[in-house]
């Protein structure tokens, strides 16, 4: 048995051969192993920043302070909450707006007596104009 490394569309391979005779003819069939130079997939950018970090710096806490990250993004939706009150109340000012919840509620409607009758009347019309339709017998022509 034998590794061979392969060139298949420019990259080498590693295969395991075992050559044998059958008939005479000598056969070598070949299983994969995997690539001479493998690669690291995924790798982009960061994840070699973050393997450069790693490897020459020695990291005991977090980089980032996240609480501060917390209190820092709840003060930017405060701030965001009082602005859209402050646009809301200028409005309303200027043009009498009046703005309902950010989330409404379903309202359930009556259905319209006049919507019924006329899908009935409807309805009527179809039966009346089937009944009304002369059946031809079959002994007149």
């Amino acid at each position: 048995m034998a590794i061979v490394a392969k060139t298949i569309r420019g990259r080498q391979y590693y295969y395991s051969q075992h050559t044998t005779r059958v008939n005479g003819k000598p056969k070598s069939p070949s299983t994969y192993i995997g690539p001479v130079n493998p690669k690291r997939r995924g790798l982009n950018i960061l994840g070699k920043l973050g393997d450069f970090i790693n490897a020459n710096f020695k990291i005991e806490e977090h980089v980032f302070d996240m609480e501060k990250l917390g209190r820092e993004e709840l003060e930017r939706q405060r701030e965001k909450v009082v602005h859209r009150a402050a646009a809301l109340h200028e409005l309303h000012d200027k043009y009498g707006l009046v703005m309902g919840a950010l989330v409404p509620a379903p309202i359930e409607k009556p259905v319209r007596d006049d919507a019924i009758t006329a899908s009935e009347k409807a309805a009527g019309a179809k039966e009346a104009d089937n009944d009304a339709a002369p059946v031809a017998d079959e002994g007149e022509t």
